[in-house]
C-alpha cells in the first residue's frame, strides 16, 4: 500500500511541474506577443532576410541597422546614442529597437541582449552567422 501511495504522490508531483512548466512558457509567450506588438505599434521591425532592424520614418524611408553592425556592446550603444540624436525618433521606438535586439539574439544566440553582448559585464564580440554558439 505505502508503494501505491508514493507512486500516486510522485505523480501528482510529475503532472503538477509539467503543469507549471506549461504555464510559464504560455506567459513567456504572451508577454512575448505583448512585445512585438509594441514593437509593430512603434514602427520597429527585424526582416530576418536581409538580417536588418527597419525603423519607421515619417515621410521618409525606413531607417536601417544591419545586424552585422551590432557585433559589440560598444556598436549597439553607439547605434542607440545615434537614434537618440534623430529628431524623428520618438522613445517608443528606442524602447522598440531595444526589445528587436533582444528578441533576435535569443532567436540566434539562445540568450538575451545582455548575455550575449556583455555577460557579466565582460564585453564581447558577436559572430551572428555562429547561431546557438557558447554565450
Amino acid at each position: 500500500m505505502p508503494t501505491s501511495l508514493t507512486h500516486a504522490k510522485r505523480a501528482d508531483r510529475e503532472l503538477f511541474e509539467e503543469t507549471l512548466r506549461v504555464v510559464r512558457r504560455l506567459e513567456l509567450r504572451s508577454a512575448d506577443y505583448r512585445t512585438r506588438v509594441e514593437r509593430l505599434d512603434a514602427g520597429v521591425t527585424f526582416d530576418s532576410k536581409s538580417e536588418t532592424f527597419l525603423i519607421d520614418q515619417v515621410g521618409q524611408p525606413r531607417y536601417e541597422i544591419g545586424l552585422q553592425d551590432i557585433s559589440s556592446a560598444g556598436q549597439l550603444l553607439d547605434w542607440i546614442l545615434q537614434l537618440h540624436g534623430k529628431p524623428w525618433i520618438r522613445d517608443s521606438q528606442i524602447r522598440a529597437f531595444l526589445a528587436a535586439v533582444n528578441d533576435v539574439c535569443g532567436e540566434y544566440k539562445g540568450s538575451s541582449a545582455q548575455g550575449v553582448f556583455c555577460p557579466s559585464g565582460a564585453a564581447k564580440e558577436v559572430d551572428w552567422s555562429q547561431k546557438f554558439e557558447e554565450t
